[in-house]
């Protein structure tokens, strides 16, 4: 799933990041996500935490657009596209957060569509780490 640019979207309610990740990543319109989530699970969010990895990969699913999680070891963010998982820091509060990584090193946070940063200076920005990112099944 090679592409040159990624739309960004923004998130418009607190817990759904993961959505409008997955419309920036799958390169698909946010209400046709939402639509999608709202037909496919019982309740929006679907925890407390929003839409936790689980989720994210059913809902990609759904889409016909499988996705599969690489989970933390060396260098397994290195040349990647796709949506990153990010823990701790006050922006995260309690839960986790979704970001797109793009080619790496550059993450675009749903949470501010301008809000485009170095994977390094984010994580130092919000104090995070990095979770496991999930990536079509095809790259």
């Amino acid at each position: 799933m090679k592409r040159r640019g990624i739309r960004p979207v923004r998130q418009q309610k607190d817990y759904d990041c993961g959505l409008a990740c997955l419309a920036m990543y799958l390169d698909l319109p946010y209400g046709d996500v939402i639509w999608t989530a709202r037909n496919h699970f019982d309740r929006i969010p679907p925890t407390k935490r929003g839409f936790v990895m689980r989720h994210v990969l059913e809902l990609a699913e759904t889409l016909d657009r499988p996705l599969v999680p690489i989970y933390r070891g060396t260098d397994y963010l290195a040349g990647r596209t796709g949506i990153l998982g990010v823990v701790g820091g006050p922006k995260m509060n309690w839960a986790g957060h979704w970001i797109v990584l793009k080619d790496g090193h550059t993450v675009i946070d749903p949470d501010d569509e301008h809000s485009v940063w170095s994977l390094t200076d984010y994580l130092r920005r919000w104090k995070c780490r990095t979770g496991c990112v999930l990536v079509a099944e095809d790259g």
